[in-house]
C-alpha cells in the first residue's frame, strides 16, 4: 500500500483545470501615469540654495 494517497473528485479536478486556464487569460493591471515632478522645485518653495555641482551638500559652510 502507497504511503501517501491524494483522492480528487473529478468535477474538482476539471473545475481547477478551467480557473487556472481563466487566470492565465486574464490581462495584467497597467499602471496609471504617474506625474513626474522635479524634486529642485522643493528646494526653491523651502528656499533651500543647492549648488549645481553638487559642494556642500551637508550644509556645513567651510
Amino acid at each position: 500500500m502507497a504511503r501517501h494517497q491524494v483522492l480528487t473528485d473529478k468535477q474538482h479536478l476539471a473545475k481547477a483545470a478551467e480557473l487556472r486556464r481563466a487566470y492565465r487569460c486574464l490581462k495584467k493591471p497597467q499602471c496609471p501615469g504617474v506625474q513626474v515632478r522635479d524634486l529642485s522645485i522643493y528646494d526653491e518653495g523651502f528656499g533651500v540654495g543647492v549648488p549645481h555641482d553638487g559642494r556642500n551638500l551637508t550644509g556645513i559652510v567651510p
